[in-house]
């Protein structure tokens, strides 16, 4: 690299040309592909390996959203929400 802004630089990796599309595969996709298919992994294990029974964790994570979103009605009202 010859600056510190060359990191930055959005470069093909491969150019796929048809008809009147172009469909380029660039290095910032990478990270976005990489994200995608984290959160795609992530609700395949939450649908398919799923528990009839919660989980304790599963019952703080609701109580605190319970008690956050009682916290904001308190503080802003009903119409506040909408």
């Amino acid at each position: 690299m010859k600056s510190p802004l060359e990191q930055f630089d959005i470069r093909s990796i491969k150019n796929l040309y048809t008809i009147n599309i172009d469909l380029s595969l660039h290095n910032i996709y990478i990270p976005l592909f990489c994200i995608i298919l984290c959160i795609c992994i992530y609700i395949y294990i939450n649908i398919y390996i799923t528990k009839f029974i919660s989980i304790y964790i599963q019952n703080i994570i609701e109580l605190i959203y319970k008690f956050l979103n009682s916290l904001v009605k308190q503080q802003v009202g009903y119409y506040g929400l909408f």
